[in-house]
């Protein structure tokens, strides 16, 4: 009891802490975050997520909880059905769900979710799909995914690998953008690096939203971003990137690709926030395309959280315009 006291009275004083930084930084002359990105960050925050990687008891019961639901296909919620146009599909005998199925744009858009390779799709995930898809006037593939802890990776790239095949098939690959936030961004680069090493095609374009590069969450620097991200906690990803891995080794390009074959990787944008312990290692990665003669795109979100493009924030609208632009200008 005495712990847990102790750690809400953490958590306590850290909001407070970033609620005062959040009305400051409005008046800070010159500063980019918008007022409704803060408010978003606050109830980010005040959301428990974090707390809930961070306390191993309540991770363990996410967890459990995430092996009941994963066994159901996707909920998809009402207010997206509502706006029509969403059908489900088996396409190479995997699971996807289409946004914006009668689109006449002859582009893809698929999207791997993120949740710490566990969780299921949030509001915030179909939300952003939906408005990709519309903004765009593109389909969105959302495949489900084989998820910790029931399954491993191997089997969720059996699935991606089925899925691209059987969609080229029909698709020129230029045509096919993969897009992930987070965990599905992560496992977005690995896949595309894999497909590399397969002497396969890449998607004429790849899309990174707050990647998790790193499994294992090595670089020094994190620490210094893990008070400020108010929806990560390093040590519980890593426990769960131990179950997403099984018996293979945290630090196979798979799992963590910034250990990979970046070069053979094409065309990618990748978006972060400064405000995320993801920071360090995705500038990283950035780096690394350059320096092999990737074409590569970052946008920065300054003072902003993690996977921000997916909130309903001004800023998201801004960044599916330069998706747009990026993947089909």
């Amino acid at each position: 009891m005495k712990h847990e006291h102790r750690l809400n009275r953490q958590v306590a004083k850290s909001v407070a802490k970033n609620l005062k930084d959040s009305l400051q930084e409005q008046f800070d002359c010159g500063h980019s975050r918008s007022a409704k990105a803060s408010l978003v960050a606050l109830s980010l925050q005040l959301s428990g997520f974090k707390q809930m990687l961070h306390q191993p008891e309540r991770l363990e019961k996410a967890l459990t909880e995430a092996a009941q639901a994963s066994a159901a296909p996707f909920v998809v919620p009402q207010e997206i059905k509502n706006q029509g146009d969403v059908i489900r599909q088996t396409i190479g005998g995997v699971p996807v769900v289409v946004l914006n199925a009668s689109a006449e744009n002859d582009q893809i858009f698929v999207f791997l979710f993120g949740g710490a390779y566990f969780l299921q799709p949030t509001k915030d995930h179909w939300r952003f799909a939906q408005r990709l898809a519309q903004q765009t006037n593109t389909r969105v593939l959302v495949p489900q995914y084989a998820l910790a802890p029931t399954h491993q990776f191997t089997a969720a790239y059996a699935q991606l690998h089925r899925l691209y095949t059987a969609l080229y098939q029909d698709t020129p690959v230029s045509k096919i953008t993969l897009i992930g936030d987070s965990a599905g961004a992560g496992l977005a680069a690995g896949f595309c690096e894999w497909l590399g090493q397969h002497q396969m095609p890449q998607p004429g374009h790849l899309v990174l939203i707050s990647p998790w590069l790193d499994l294992k969450l090595t670089n020094p620097l994190i620490a210094k971003y893990q008070q400020r991200d108010v929806v990560l906690d390093a040590d519980g990803l890593r426990r769960v990137g131990q179950i997403w891995a099984g018996v293979t080794s945290l630090d196979d390009y798979r799992l963590s690709p910034i250990n990979g074959p970046v070069e053979v990787l094409k065309n990618v944008l990748v978006f972060v926030g400064t405000d995320e312990i993801m920071f360090p290692d995705i500038m990283k990665f950035v780096k690394m395309l350059r320096s092999r003669n990737v074409l590569v795109e970052s946008q920065i979100g300054r003072q902003l959280y993690h996977e921000f493009p997916l909130t309903p924030i001004p800023e998201s609208t801004v960044a599916i315009h330069q998706i747009q632009q990026f993947c089909f200008d």
